[in-house]
């Protein structure tokens, strides 16, 4: 990791931690993905640092873990199993347990009185792959994220798309 980046990754991770701390104290829920998020975080930050040595790097190692998280929801055998590794879920944790850490963990950072913090997460499928229903209610219910299908040959999606990040990023991220 590039000393800029070692500089800025520990003043953010305090903050977080002193913003969301209380939060975070008060569910029993959320260690287990906490203690997750933290090691994928770290790991990812430290391999987007050694791939770009001299650039700044700004990600959400949350973001990149809850939308991680979401996938899980759907996914079996090998696939799920790279997910859980990726994530650093411990061995032996079962999937409600995990899911309702991670839920927890997302609750948390839901808006407080003098606290801007937003997560949104969205998944996209062609209509010729459509989600089990199953799954896009389970996406909402535990992670507030939004699952629709789209006919990717159809050169609207790709503005429903933008549209949707424009809208849930108070027009940070337009088109």
């Amino acid at each position: 990791m590039s000393r800029l980046s070692r500089t800025f990754a520990v003043p953010l991770a305090m903050l977080l931690n002193s913003t969301l701390g209380n939060a975070l104290e008060t569910d029993p829920k959320t260690p287990l993905a906490v203690t997750a998020q933290n090691q994928f975080g770290l790991r990812l930050l430290t391999a987007l640092a050694a791939e770009n040595p001299h650039a700044n790097i700004f990600v959400s190692p949350s973001s990149v873990f809850l939308a991680a998280s979401t996938l899980d929801l759907g996914a079996a055998g090998a696939t799920h199993a790279a997910i859980r590794n990726a994530l650093n879920v411990p061995a032996g944790v079962t999937d409600s347990a995990f899911h309702d850490s991670a839920s927890a963990f997302a609750q948390s950072l839901q808006p407080r009185p003098g606290i801007e913090l937003s997560f949104a997460t969205a998944l996209w499928s062609d209509r010729a792959v459509e989600f089990a229903p199953e799954f896009i209610e389970r996406s909402l219910a535990l992670y507030q994220a939004h699952a629709a299908s789209l006919d990717f040959h159809d050169p609207s999606a790709a503005a429903t798309i933008n549209r949707w990040v424009s809208d849930h990023t108070q027009g940070k991220i337009p088109d």
